[in-house]
């Protein structure tokens, strides 16, 4: 019914966007740390899971911003 009130406040939708956003930091956030602790001459994957935060942080801004 167009006009009707049911609630004082408008609620928005449910959205996953703030949960991928967060974790996609904290696993930016884990990579860019174990970077910085790589000791010289082993391999590390630190970079790589870097990368997959940032392109997670990428993805969440996209899909919100589509959203809009």
């Amino acid at each position: 019914m167009a006009g009707a009130k049911n609630h004082d406040y408008h609620i928005l939708p449910g959205n996953w966007n703030p949960f991928i956003g967060s974790v996609a930091v904290l696993i930016m956030f884990m990579g860019a740390v174990s970077w910085m602790h790589v000791e010289a001459g082993k391999p590390s994957f630190a970079p790589w899971v870097f990368g997959l935060g940032v392109l997670g942080l990428i993805y969440t801004f996209y899909s919100w911003w589509a959203d809009v």
